[in-house]
């Protein structure tokens, strides 16, 4: 399927970064749920330091994000599908899933209700 990378805090300044990505995920989540897209949004979030910009050789350059919280995310987000498959019974369409990390969900316990 389809992915894509949101990085907070990276190109320019964000006041609260995990909770400006957890916000977005959880609009994320909410909006297909309400919609009638047929898809599911998985989202792993990650909070910590990584490298962001154009990275590469002299010849060869991409914007890239690498670091440890962008493999955590990715890890988590990879995982949103084992989670799925074990609490939805297989209706992928109907389930979408956020998971953090530790840090993260520290970051961000008093700002939400879970």
């Amino acid at each position: 399927g389809d992915h894509f990378v949101a990085t907070f805090n990276a190109v320019s300044s964000c006041g609260n970064h995990a909770a400006a990505a957890t916000r977005t995920a959880l609009e994320l989540r909410d909006g297909a749920a309400g919609a009638a897209f047929g898809c599911a949004f998985r989202v792993g979030i990650a909070t910590g330091r990584c490298h962001v910009g154009n990275l590469g050789s002299n010849d060869v350059k991409a914007f890239s994000t690498v670091g440890p919280a962008f493999q955590q995310a990715s890890v988590l987000e990879r995982l949103t599908r084992v989670y799925a498959d074990e609490t939805d019974g297989g209706r992928t369409t109907e389930n979408s899933l956020v998971l953090t990390t530790r840090r993260t969900c520290a970051d961000i316990a008093t700002m939400f209700r879970f």
